[in-house]
């Protein structure tokens, strides 16, 4: 049974339980084995989901090759395959990809975390992205960055062979970023 509340609904084939959308442009493929629930508009749930996919808000999108429950709070939350933990987020724009061990979250939105993590990653604001390769926490406190052993102002990237922890925050009163890199012997190199 395929069944929207809302506009915008479309089930393809292959359907053996039901499909539910609370409001629009939910779609779901073919191939799926159990529920699947959208409490808000642009929900995507693709080919082989073998367990129960929900999406609090909108543009939730879950892939392929997923053994166990996917949730996201708000907006913008994207899962893809071979995970075999649970991923979460808080807030919109949360990626998490494939090779995760352990729990991925994010406070905010425009979150990304990739394959290769051992440990938990955690945003505290939008537009975020770790890349492979951390086997630590990562952290930002501000949006839009690209870092590569340097912090910068819009689209931050913390890119891959960090091992510990590193954080940028906005001066508000310099508006520049300050990007702190715990070194090995222990203290903070701000670069």
């Amino acid at each position: 049974m395929g069944v929207c509340h809302h506009e915008g609904f479309v089930g393809t084939t292959g359907f053996s339980s039901r499909g539910v959308c609370r409001q629009n442009e939910f779609v779901i493929t073919r191939g799926l084995t159990s529920r699947r629930v959208c409490h808000h508009e642009r929900f995507v749930v693709t080919t082989g989901l073998s367990s129960l996919a929900v999406c609090r808000q909108w543009e939730f999108v879950i892939t392929r090759g997923l053994t166990s429950r996917r949730v996201c709070h708000h907006d913008g939350f994207v899962i893809t395959s071979s995970l075999s933990s649970m991923g979460v987020c808080h807030h919109e724009g949360f990626d998490v990809t494939t090779g995760l061990s352990s729990r991925g979250v994010c406070r905010h939105d425009g979150f990304v975390i990739t394959s290769g993590l051992s440990s938990m990653g955690v945003c505290h604001h939008e537009g975020f992205v770790v890349t492979e390769g951390l086997s630590s926490r990562a952290v930002c406190r501000y949006w839009g960055f690209v870092v590569s052993g340097v912090c910068r102002h819009w689209r931050f990237v913390l890119m891959m062979g960090l091992s510990s922890l590193g954080v940028c925050h906005l001066d508000a009163k310099t508006n520049r970023f300050e990007h702190r890199v715990k070194t090995l012997r222990g203290t903070d190199t701000l670069r």
